[in-house]
């Protein structure tokens, strides 16, 4: 038999069946290939039929060979999308990443493997990888939904897709909703939708949902955990938060980030132990989380303010060093070190706004903030909290300079006024501080410690008592209540109103009963009224309560006017003992043993007063009456020398030495010269007069002695000594009808002071 050629024009030809029916090849058939069957069948009489059947036959061999081939690839893809997810659970995201896209190389047509290369891209942080990954699991969902729309697995996903990949709360709700319609026992669809709303904030639908999903599996700690956390952040039910994440660490006990979790809850609670407690744990079950030593850190601080307990800085100080150590980019972690390093020192106040933080570390601390300066520093509140740490060190200028910084980067922040103020008023600077107090009060109203320190700026400052009772009004509520009575009760104090101090002294008392500088302030209040007794009444309650010099000092004072010496001066010895480097205990105590004429002890104590102040001319002043009073003429003389010399203008001065030359020294002379000086400086006074007479007197001038006489009459028309000394002089001049009318003048003027 001839052997039979096809052309390849032939095998393009529609081939009819024995049924009549028409097919075209769809596959490519070469002429070589149909030769090479014609070879083999060359005995039958109908090579197209033949073709056609070997063609089917090829068609299904390869189709089989494709299929296998395809299989394989998913097996493969599936192989490597496993090793993705295992490197995914161990937290390289990258290698993950690279898995699951060689996964998608192999098949393309899985949406889980997009959904999950776009997880790991999310949590890498490569956003827009993310979204395209999620975009092309949202479209393969999409197209399984249509061809399965009853597959609650694919609105599952989908809405996984929505939720996690591009935040489409809405769009993922929805799906999630669909998937528990189709599969109302699945509790994971309830949960994803709960975090769906938790996500839109809605969190009473949230709690709703995953206590759904914790009714149909009690044991899946995650439901737990989801909803505590939204009992906590949404609802601030911080019990029920502590109850969900304990059921949750009794499902995995080995969870550091549950035992963290819970310790957050309890913070929030400001159950700052259990917090403590929680932290520790996590940070036993895991060395290596920075974030857990912060927050452990600041429990600490948290409770050491509470507590006012030092040592609680301490321990917030090494567990947020371990932080740093960890993660030394941090600048939060450097910013709460400063925080506690400033303040670890923290004992309390004795009034609102003045609160005692001891020496504090404000060192460290300033070493702190300059660090959180360095890594952010456009943050107003770095430069902020390290001027107060330069205020706390009394360094006001670089204080002032960051708070500068500050207002620049945020003019709307009434604390960083506040603290420039509290600056400038530590410089002395009143007028500058007032202004930025009120700069403070214009942006923020309703702060208290802003008009107290503008109250304070005015009454240590200005001395004006009336704007200072005004915004002393600030405290007039609350809790400030007694610090409101305290400090108006000082400003009219300051006005000299004393009644009007007593009482709000007292009402203060009423509400704070064991304040010592309550009493301290009543009392002083009481003995500027001349009030003695009820004056040394409080005294001694606040020795009692606070045994500081004061108290003795001012009770010194109570019984020098009640002319009780001797107690005073016990008093002034316990002040002196308490505060030896006080000069005005020295000087008060010098008064009086020089008044009861032991000069030694007066002469001692304004020595120690003198080297204390020594340009203060009154301690030279006073120690000269007391060697005038030893006999120490020309030791008194070198003293009031030297006060004339520190302030020449002072007619008290001239005066004392005036009568040490007269009457210690018989130098009428110079007695004559500073009595002159005297009556320069102050002509009214009648007894310079009175003395310069004398002086002449002595000098046998009895012409000018006469006339300084009848000058101090003048001033002073009263007083017999005047009148005794002028009728001896007009004696002494033979002029005795004169004489006698000043002598008989001068006995009228005693008997009607004896009356």
């Amino acid at each position: 038999m001839a052997e039979e050629k096809i052309s390849e024009a032939e095998t393009k030809k529609e081939i009819k069946t024995n049924k009549g029916e028409e097919e075209k090849l769809i596959i490519p058939i070469t002429p070589e290939k149909v030769n090479l069957l014609l070879d083999k069948t060359a005995d039958f009489k109908k090579p197209k039929i033949l073709i056609k059947r070997a063609l089917k036959d090829l068609k299904q061999k390869e189709k089989k060979e494709e299929d296998e081939k395809e299989k394989r690839k998913k097996e493969e893809a599936e192989k490597k999308f496993e090793k993705g997810k295992e490197f995914f659970y161990a937290g390289n995201r990258k290698k993950a990443i690279e898995f699951f896209t060689q996964a998608i190389k192999l098949n393309p047509d899985d949406a889980n493997f997009y959904g999950w290369r776009g997880i790991a891209y999310y949590e890498e942080g490569d956003f827009d990888k993310a979204i395209e990954d999620y975009d092309k699991a949202i479209e393969d969902f999409t197209k399984a939904i249509e061809l399965n729309p009853d597959d609650a697995y694919s609105y599952y996903w989908r809405g996984k897709a929505y939720c996690f990949g591009k935040g489409d709360y809405d769009k993922a709700i929805e799906d999630f909703t669909k998937a528990i319609e189709l599969n109302p026992d699945e509790p994971w669809s309830y949960f994803r939708r709960g975090e769906a709303y938790l996500g839109k904030g809605y969190y009473d639908k949230a709690i709703e949902d995953f206590t759904k999903a914790i009714e149909l599996n009690p044991d899946e700690l995650q439901f737990y955990f989801r909803r505590g956390e939204a009992y906590r952040f949404g609802k601030g039910d911080y019990d029920k938060a502590i109850e969900d994440l304990t059921k949750a660490i009794k499902l995995n006990p080995d969870d550091p980030w549950l035992y963290y979790l819970r310790g957050e809850a309890y913070f929030g609670e400001k159950d700052y132990d259990k917090a403590i407690e929680d932290f520790t744990k996590a940070i036993k079950l895991n060395p290596d989380v920075s974030w857990f030593y912060f927050r452990c850190g600041e429990a600490y601080l948290k409770k050491g303010k509470e507590f006012l307990y030092a040592r609680n800085h301490e321990k917030a100080i090494e567990f947020f060093t371990q932080a740093i150590k960890l993660n030394p980019d941090n600048a939060d972690f450097y910013w709460w070190r400063g925080i506690a390093y400033r303040g670890r020192a923290y004992r309390g106040r004795a009034h609102f706004g003045e609160a005692y933080f001891g020496k504090g570390d404000y060192d460290k601390a300033i070493e702190d903030f300059s660090k959180v300066i360095d890594l952010e520093p456009n943050k107003p509140w770095s430069y902020k909290w390290r001027g107060e740490a330069y205020f706390e060190k009394e360094d006001y200028d670089k204080a002032i300079e960051d708070f500068n910084k500050a207002i620049k980067l945020d003019p709307d922040d009434a604390y960083s006024y506040f603290w420039r103020g509290k600056a400038y008023f530590g410089k002395g600077e009143y007028d500058k501080a007032i202004e930025d107090f009120s700069k403070a009060i214009e942006l923020n109203p309703d702060n208290a410690d802003f008009y107290f320190w503008r109250g304070k700026a005015y009454y240590y400052g200005k001395k004006d008592y009336d704007k200072a009772i005004e915004d002393f009004k600030a405290f007039d509520q609350g809790r400030f209540g007694a610090d409101f009575y305290f400090w108006r009760g000082k400003a009219y104090f300051g006005k000299g109103e004393y009644d009007k101090a007593i009482k709000d002294f007292s009402k203060a008392i009423e509400q704070r009963p064991l304040d010592g500088d309550l009493y301290y302030w009543r009392g002083k209040a009481y003995f500027g009224k001349g009030d003695y007794d009820k004056a040394i009444k409080d005294f001694p309650k606040y020795i009692k309560l606070k045994p500081y010099a004061g108290g003795y000092f001012y009770r010194g004072k109570v019984y020098l006017e009640k002319v009780s010496y001797d107690k005073a001066i016990e008093d002034f010895s316990k002040a002196i003992k308490i505060n030896p480097d006080n000069a005005y205990f020295y000087h008060r105590r010098g008064v009086i043993v020089d008044f009861k004429g032991d000069y030694d002890k007066a002469i001692e104590d304004f020595s120690k007063v003198i080297d204390l102040k020594p340009d203060d001319p009154w301690l030279y002043f006073w120690r000269g009456e007391a060697y005038f009073g030893k006999g120490e003429y020309d030791k008194a003389i070198e003293d009031f020398n030297k006060a004339i010399e520190l302030n020449p203008d002072n007619a008290d001065f001239y005066f004392e030495r005036g009568i040490v030359y007269y009457f210690g020294k018989g130098e009428y002379d110079k007695a004559i010269e500073d009595f002159t000086k005297v009556i320069d400086l102050k002509p009214d006074k009648p007894w310079s007069y009175g003395w310069r007479g004398e002086a002449y007197f002595e000098k046998e001038d009895y012409n000018k002695a006469i006339e300084d006489f009848s000058k101090a009459i003048e001033l002073d028309p009263d007083n017999p000594e005047f009148y005794r000394n002028r009728g001896i002089a007009y004696e002494l001049m033979g002029l005795y009808d004169k004489a006698q009318e000043d002598f008989q003048k001068a006995m009228e003027l005693e008997e009607k002071k004896k009356k």
